[in-house]
């Protein structure tokens, strides 16, 4: 059996992004042998040491001043990459094929994600290995250099198959001088079909991302400042638990957004003493997710995989669509079948043109 390698965030402290690795390598295992690999070189989401420096980097990237950031990150970016080449080398070499996806890889946060691409398209390259992209969006205007590494990953004659979780990715493309032949489907996660609950609860579940997650990655139209985008969190939670007895708060894994979690309980304590109030350690794993999501009832959520997963369920989930990756995402029962048989075809389809190779 021939190897593929995957780079995807298999290794990240974001569980949404633990469950698309997860689904990825669970298709391809039917007739590949697969190996993940983290795009970040990541290895651990839960030693102290990772977990600090994302609490650390958080707060730093969302007050220093653009150009600032931007030559910090670029900066330290460049060297940890650097020092982790001969990991993306030694993937690539052994491999026979390598796919990069899924996650909302292609945008540019200050050049972070690119510096990690450009060492994995070197060693595509002096491999000479074949690779496809799929189930990644793409958003954002991109820098000179974030531009210049996704072009030579998109324009690269060793992409042989391009797909993206959504009809705005080719657009953003387009916008940034990128003319390739791509395909959209639905994202990856669909592919695990309808979900039966482990367990039975009535709690309205709120799922949670930082302020400065929020104010770093969403819409800047109106979001002036990490202080504003906290308040405009809180009014919204407030008002959605109002008429609710039962809350459940969780996060989808990442240390920021468990610690802003802490920060709501206390708020919502205060206001509403006589609510009944729980908050759900941080996953660690899908698994740990899945069990959370079988204790609600219906959820208010942040975070897009979240409110895939609940949708799966069956659960009602509310999406707050503050990442233009959500924007072309519906929850009815027609759509969330058309979106499971259109993510199942596209499995088919993708291992049908891997064996074509």
């Amino acid at each position: 059996m021939r190897t593929v390698a995957i780079f995807n965030l298999v290794n990240s402290s974001n569980c949404g992004d633990k469950l698309i690795a997860e689904v990825i390598k669970n298709q391809l295992e039917k007739e590949f042998i697969v190996k993940n690999y983290d795009i970040l070189a990541n290895f651990c989401s839960a030693d102290l040491f990772y977990n600090a420096g994302r609490l650390f980097s958080s707060s730093l990237v969302s007050f220093l001043p653009g150009i600032l950031r931007h030559f910090c990150v670029r900066f330290l970016s460049s060297i940890k990459f650097f020092l982790k080449s001969s990991y993306y080398s030694s993937a690539v070499r052994d491999c026979d094929f390598v796919v990069i996806g899924g996650g909302q890889l292609f945008r540019d946060n200050d050049g972070y994600m690119a510096c990690a691409l450009e060492i994995l398209i070197r060693a595509i390259e002096k491999y000479e290995k074949n690779f496809a992209v799929i189930g990644c969006g793409a958003s954002g205007r991109w820098g000179r250099y974030a531009a210049g590494v996704f072009k030579r990953i998109f324009e690269s004659p060793f992409n042989r198959f391009l797909a993206f979780r959504d009809s705005a990715s080719p657009e953003v493309l387009r916008e940034n001088g990128i003319f390739v032949r791509c395909k959209t489907s639905p994202d990856t996660v669909f592919a695990l079909g309808e979900q039966k609950k482990n367990s039975s609860d009535d709690f309205f579940g709120i799922c949670l991302a930082s302020p400065r997650t929020v104010f770093y990655y969403g819409k800047r139209d109106f979001l002036k400042s990490v202080k504003n985008v906290e308040k405009v969190l809180v009014k919204a939670i407030l008002e959605k638990i109002a008429a609710r007895d039962k809350i459940l708060l969780f996060c989808n894994g990442n240390p920021e957004d468990y610690h802003f979690a802490k920060k709501i309980k206390k708020i919502i304590g205060k206001k509403f003493p006589e609510k009944i109030l729980m908050l759900e350690r941080r996953p660690e794993n899908v698994a740990d997710l899945k069990s959370i999501l079988s204790l609600c009832e219906s959820i208010y959520s942040y975070r897009m995989h979240v409110a895939i997963l609940s949708a799966l369920f069956s659960i009602p989930c509310e999406l707050e669509r503050w990442d233009s990756k959500t924007e072309d995402l519906f929850f009815d029962e027609k759509n969330v079948h058309e979106q499971i048989a259109g993510a199942k075809l596209f499995f088919s389809d993708f291992l049908f043109f891997l064996n074509s190779l």
